[in-house]
Order: structure tokens, then sequence, then C-alpha cells
């Protein structure tokens, strides 16, 4: 009998060798997950199409822009078609989440899958707002850059004759500057002070830090934790916001705008201030964004108010993934969560495929190559789309430019005190209470602004708003 040579053994194994590391598509598990994202990508994407190759999973995520995601959350969960991997906050929703079956207890798969994000997010899993009885149910996604800060145009300063400011008096002063001084030099009434949008509440929540009140969410007055609309300066800083619409020194349209179109005026240089995530102002949108030639110079500063206070509530981000517990294939989501925590898969999630989207440049940093130097290209093949900051202190983080870093290093610094709570009272359920409506409405009423503000707060309290302050004393008496 012929004997085979071992060379040989090994050519005719070859294909079965190369079957085991290489799963065929239609073999592969299939894992869906509902995601959130600023610009849909394209159905079909490189970066997609990477991520499944490099996991050997079938990855089909459902991509939906802002708002939209828990409306398409809750239908998806009427209907009993919760995808495999959701994304939800807050401990009130994890409990009632744990308490009807809807999710997994993460442990025994983070042990045997999930290697990566133990090692990176492991030091956070008993802070997550779904740690429950000692298991935990789902992994808290808090960022190592994290809160807000007022981003300013220092080539408009300068254009103007002004000094970045950090009053009141002097914010106002600077306001006005930018918008009647022609900051730009283009000779056209084309500029505004300052951009904001209601549809994106959080670049007008400074204006009411100055006054030491916490945007959206809850203070501690006398021993009783209140709604921020209750606080004693809220009607001064609506009072300050209204002055500068009258005076059209914020965007003339910013009860409607969408936020949208707020950006594209922001990148388009109609604003000389704006507050956000200095990550996206002054990183990841800079330069590709931003449409002036040259490029727009900008820092970041706080304005302080009377009472000293400055900035936004810093609130803790309670967003955590969970796996269903209707997954066919628990492990492979597991596997592909513990990939995009991986650095491999942090970097691919968050700038794309080397060489393809981007290099590495002489600086340290990244350069984005040919069409991908223009972020709506990198957003239509996926870059940036899936989940691209799930790694703690990742790319995202080291790639900070030294702006950037100085806008959080501001950011944290200077925030307006506010008061936390693990979970909301059972009163906010029924409230029909619209803060949002009552801040409208002072603002453009014609009558006596604190005889409407009076009217709107007996509305809040006779109709569920004692209930809330004193389920929420409670909650935060027991801590």
């Amino acid at each position: 009998m012929k004997k085979l040579s071992l060379a040989m053994v090994v050519l005719m194994m070859l294909p079965f060798l190369n079957a085991s590391f290489s799963i065929a598509e239609d073999e592969r598990p299939v894992v869906t997950a509902l995601l959130q994202t600023s610009q849909l990508p394209a159905a079909e994407n490189s970066v997609l199409q990477e991520i499944c190759e490099r996991t050997q999973i079938d990855f089909q995520p459902l991509v939906v822009e802002g708002s939209a995601l828990e409306e398409r959350y809750n239908t998806l969960a009427a209907a009993g078609m919760l995808p495999d991997i959701i994304l939800r906050g807050g401990k009130t929703e994890a409990l009632e989440l744990v308490e009807n079956g809807v999710v997994l207890a993460l442990d025994d798969l983070l042990a045997e899958y999930g290697p990566d994000i133990v090692q990176n997010r492991g030091m956070f899993f008993e802070q997550s707002a779904a740690y429950i009885d000692g298991k935990l149910y789902g992994i808290l996604l808090n960022a190592f850059s994290t809160g807000n800060a007022l981003m300013v145009r220092q080539d408009w300063l300068d254009a103007v004759g002004k000094e970045v400011p950090t009053t009141i008096d002097e914010f106002y002063d600077v306001l006005v500057a930018f918008t009647k001084n022609d900051p730009d030099g283009n000779g056209k009434d084309d500029t505004i002070g300052l951009g904001v949008t209601m549809n994106f509440a959080t670049t007008i929540e400074f204006l009411f830090g100055m006054y030491g009140v916490p945007y959206g969410v809850q203070y501690l007055e006398n021993g009783e934790v209140k709604p921020y609309f209750m606080h004693p300066n809220y009607l001064e800083a609506v009072s300050f916001i209204r002055k500068l619409y009258e005076e059209r020194l914020i965007e003339p349209d910013f009860l409607t705008i969408p936020n949208m179109s707020c950006l594209e005026k922001l990148w388009n240089g109609t604003y000389g201030f704006y507050y956000g995530a200095p990550s996206g102002t002054t990183n990841n949108w800079y330069p590709g964004r931003y449409t002036e030639d040259p490029l727009p110079v900008m820092t970041y500063t706080w304005i302080e108010g009377p009472t000293g206070s400055a900035g936004s509530a810093m609130v803790i981000d309670s967003s955590f993934l969970a796996i269903t517990a209707n997954a066919k294939h628990p492990d492979a989501a597991m596997r592909l969560l513990n990939f995009l925590c991986s650095e491999e898969g942090n970097q691919l999630a968050y700038a794309g495929i080397e060489g393809k989207h981007w290099e590495w440049n002489s600086e340290g940093g990244i350069t984005y190559l040919g069409e991908y130097t223009d972020s709506s290209k990198q957003r239509d093949d996926g870059v940036y789309c899936y989940w691209p900051t799930l790694r703690y202190n990742g790319m995202q983080d080291q790639l900070l430019t030294e702006t950037t870093q100085y806008g959080y290093q501001i950011a944290n610094e200077h925030n307006c005190a506010y008061v936390d709570l693990p979970y909301l009272p059972e009163a906010a359920d029924y409230i029909s209470f619209n803060p949002e409506e009552m801040f409208s409405a002072l603002l453009l009423t014609q009558g006596d602004m604190q005889e409407e503000y009076d009217r709107y707060i007996q509305d809040y309290l006779e109709n569920g708003g004692e209930q809330w302050i004193q389920e929420a004393t409670e909650i935060y008496t027991a801590q």
C-alpha cells in the first residue's frame, strides 16, 4: 500500500482546516441588536461586513436615528420581537426587565465569552443600574470622556476684540458682538451668537446651570427633592433666555429647529457659541463637517452665574447593554460585544478599517483617507455606527485633540449640582405635566410671567407633583 507523505496529507486537509476558521455565511449564528446613531449607515457597508467577518457572526443591527429609538423599542417589545441585544437605562427599567424575565444574567456568559469586557469594564459592574441582587444583567456604558462644555469661536473673539467670557455680563457682551459686529468679516448680517435647539435640550442646559438650575433633573431644597423647574432661580434663568431670544442673540427658531439643522448652522459658520460634548464639536466633526475656509479656531469656556454655578448637571449615564432572554445565540451575542469592547473591535467600530478609511499619522493620531475625510461618508460606510465607545478609555479618548481635552477638563470642573436618584418615583408614570410646554409658554407670554409660572406649578402640584416630591424625597433619604 502506497504511503502518503506528510506534506500530501496536510494539502488534502487544508480545505477542512480552513473551514474550521471561516464559517460559511449561511451557517454563522445570527445576532440582532437595536442601535441608535446620529446618521444612518448604508444597509450594506464595509464596517458591518468587517465585523461579521472578524467575529464569524451574522450581525444584523437595526439602526435608528435619535429619538426614534424609544418608539422602535416599544413597538418591538409590544410585538414580542425584541432583538438579542438592547440598549436601556435606569434602575427602574432594569428592575422591570429582570422581574419580567426579559433579559439574561450575564455573569456566566461574561466568564466564558467576555474576557475583554471583564478586563476593561469589570471595575464598573457593580455600579450598573442592571446589577441586581448580586447578578449583572446589563453592561454599564459610562464613558471616560463625560460631560458638556461651551465652545466659543476664538477667531471671532479676535475679530471683534473680545476676551473669552466667564461671567454672564461678559457672555452677553460677546453675544451682541458675535451677532451684530460681523465676526466672520464677510460684510453680511449672517451670524448668530449662540446655537441652541429644544430638539436637543443639552444645548440649552448651561443657560439654566448658570443660575444653579440643574435642567432636566432634580435638586434638594430644605430636605425635599424637587424637579428642576421648581428651583427658586428657574424664572430668573427663563427671563435671561427670553432676553436673548427677544434680542435675537440666540437661534431665533430654537423652539422648533431640528437638531440636524442646528448642527448644520454650526458647521457652516453661523454660530459663535455652542454647548455640547467636546468629542463632537472639536473632535469627531472637526475638520470634516466644517465648511469654512480657513477652518474655525475654537476654544472652551464656562459662564458663571450669580451663585457661582456654571455648566450643567453632570448626570451619571445609567445606560446599559443587555442580552434578551429570547436570544437564540446568547453566547454569540456576548462574543460580539466582547469583540467590540476589545482594542481591535473598538478601533474598527470607532474609526473604520485601517488602510481604507484611515491611517496613522506622524503625530500619533489618525488621518482619514480620500472621500472619508467627509464624516458623512464615514457614517454611510458604517464608521462610528456600531457601539464605537463600548471600550472604556478606548480609541475615542486616546485621540482627543488638545482643545477637546480642555473642553472635558472644563466640563468636569464646572458643573451644576443636582440630586441623583437610583430610580424615579412611581408618580412619574401618571403625571401629564410637560415642563417644556411651560418653558415655551413663559418664553412667549405677553402677560405676567410670574403669575403664569405660578399657575403651572400649582397645576403640577395638584396633579401628582406633591406625590412625586414625597416619593423622590423618600427614595433619596433611603439611600
